[in-house]
């Protein structure tokens, strides 16, 4: 804003649209109560000069305000009116918000066709919003058929159970939708039920519907409400009077969701007892049935059992029952275990690191080994390429750690070779990344400097051109270890430049919200030893000092941790005794 607003109320009373205009965005905002510069009042005082201009943008923002009452009386009617000012003059908010009331049933009478063609138009002017409503109107038509699905007849029960299917398996993950299907749909269900009790085939719907629905709710961190839907589905499903085998396997799954959620919470001793439930059902649906196709089940409960015990530091217990599972797949039918073959190497992989864990190395690579000779052959799938690249990664993790760093750097090397392959290039650049870590961190043990150097040049070549969850870490490990590789080489200044540059961006504000403070302490750490050797002692000790703030900071307090806080301790400890 080029005038100050003492200037622009000045201009306003002289009726001058571009001043009344510019005050208005001053104290509407985004329209957000939360925001500390909003003044609906003087908002709304300037917008009902600014629309007889006629602004599309002007239009909307009254409409907003009548709707909600800010600044003024609310008037729903009113506010359809400018909404449809708004809209004639393609504002895309105006536009979409039409398309909500259409949707809702709000003012005007609920009309799903109407409501479909304002989101398209305001999605083809821009209208982020108007996407993620046209998913809510899907949902929402989809909850319609749901919430009527106990007055149908068979086949039209079938039909929609189809159509859900069809909507929430494969693809992206929709958790936002499946979360209002939860709310518009099974809330609603439950509470009939107490009701009038709901009958087998809802309840059979809604229990196979809470596999997605949990996720979902895990994936938005409810997992308390997650806890208490199970708990009230399992004695739903319990009253279920269909087929014995659905119902079975239902309550094994039903089982394990809430082990599961109790693993998520640390309650581990929960856990366990609900996961043996779930295991002792899916045995009897196994042995009882005679079909192998429940193996998947098994696969989970089994997974879910060496999660918790590793856990709890249980690793032979750990490693007993993820036997039990290799040796149940074993005895499965060729066809099955062919079927099965990528699901039992992903469960192989979970166990190796069990080893690792427990510090059995030799075991660690013993049972990843055939994992390379039966996939190796296979059509090089996403998939495929991704278990490739675990299983080398897994065999160069256990070889590090043996000090055998020749099969170490081979193994890592193949895996990173695998991972690029990988044609998702988000997935891709995450796996190729940690791999690459673990390379260089081999060379930096065998102190090949210059090596691990090329190396974290090349992370940080594909972090430039790529974006997935956990990169600002994978940055910041790499300009600490090239710093110290620096160091190492006696290149104090190039060391110096990453870290002042670091300690400059974190300064700025550039790496909000991540998990810096590990790499942040330890970079402060090469520069007190930078600044020692230069006999900048006063120097050296705030160094310190900030290091171990940094260090104070970090929630898990782990073995790298520790060693580096003794490290800046004993350090510290120098100074205090020189005084």
């Amino acid at each position: 804003m080029d005038k100050n607003i003492e200037e622009l109320r000045v201009l306003a009373e002289f009726d001058d649209k571009d001043s009344i205009e510019a005050l208005v965005r001053f104290y509407y905002q985004d329209g957000q109560k939360s925001n500390p510069k909003v003044n609906f009042d003087k908002a709304f005082y300037y917008l009902e000069k600014a629309i007889k201009f006629g602004t599309p943008e002007m239009y909307h923002k009254y409409a907003m305000c009548k709707y909600y009452g800010l600044g003024t009386n609310q008037d729903i009617a009113e506010a359809y009116r400018y909404l449809c000012k708004g809209a004639e003059g393609n504002y895309p908010n105006s536009v979409n918000n039409i398309g909500v009331m259409y949707m809702n049933g709000e003012y005007v009478k609920q009309d799903f066709t109407k409501a479909r063609e304002y989101f398209s138009k305001a999605i083809k002017l821009g209208s982020p919003l108007a996407e993620n409503n046209l998913l809510h109107l899907d949902t929402k038509i989809l909850v319609k058929k749901l919430n009527n699905y106990h007055l149908l007849d068979e086949k039209s029960k079938i039909a929609i159970e189809q159509e859900f299917v069809n909507t929430f398996t494969g693809g992206e993950n929709k958790y936002r939708q499946l979360i209002w299907v939860l709310r518009e749909y099974v809330y609603l269900a439950l509470e009939r039920d107490k009701e009038e009790p709901l009958k087998s085939d809802e309840i059979k719907l809604i229990v196979e519907m809470s596999g997605l629905i949990c996720a979902a709710m895990l994936n938005k961190n409810m997992v308390e409400d997650a806890k208490k839907l199970i708990s009230t589905l399992i004695p739903l499903n319990q009253r279920f009077q269909g087929n014995i085998k659905a119902k079975t396997n239902n309550h094994a799954r039903l089982f394990w969701r809430l082990a599961n959620v109790n693993y998520i919470l640390h309650e581990y001793d929960e856990a366990l007892k609900h996961n043996d439930t779930a295991l002792t059902l899916a045995m009897c649906s196994l042995k009882t049935f005679k079909e192998g196709n429940q193996f998947d089940m098994l696969l989970n409960i089994y997974s879910l059992f060496v999660q918790t015990y590793n856990a709890l530091q249980d690793y032979d217990e750990a490693i007993k029952r993820g036997l039990e599972c290799l040796n149940l797949y074993q005895e499965l039918p060729l066809a099955l275990q062919e079927a099965y073959c990528t699901q039992n190497a992903l469960f192989t992989l979970t166990l190796s690191d069990t080893y690792i864990l427990m510090r059995d190395f030799d075991n660690a690579i013993r049972i990843v080994e055939p994992i390379i000779k039966e996939f190796k052959s296979k059509e090089k799938t996403d998939l495929i390429l991704d278990i490739l690249s675990q299983t080398y990664y897994h065999i160069g993790a256990a070889s590090f750690e043996k000090e055998d760093y020749e099969t170490a750097l081979k193994s890592f090397a193949d895996a990173i070779k695998d991972a690029l392959d990988i044609s998702d290039p988000s997935a891709s650049a995450l796996r190729a990344c940690k791999y690459l870590l673990c390379y260089a961190r081999v060379f930096f043990r065998v102190d090949a400097y210059e090596e691990a150097i090329g190396v974290y040049s090349k992370i940080l070549d594909i972090l430039s051109n790529n974006d997935f969850y956990g990169k600002m870490e994978v940055y910041f490990e790499c300009l600490d270890f090239t710093s110290r590789s620096y160091l190492r080489l006696n290149k104090d200044r190039e060391a110096k430049n990453i870290i002042n540059h670091f300690f400059n961006s974190l300064k700025n504000g550039d790496f909000d919200e991540n998990n810096y403070s590990y790499s942040a302490a330890s970079m402060a750490y090469t520069m007190s030893t930078i600044c020692e050797a230069e006999k900048d002692y006063e120097t050296q000790e705030k160094w310190l000092l900030l290091g171990l703030d940094y260090l104070m900071d970090i929630s898990e307090k782990n073995g790298d941790y520790y060693l580096l806080y003794n490290v800046i301790n004993s350090d510290l400890d120098k100074f205090r005794n020189k005084r």
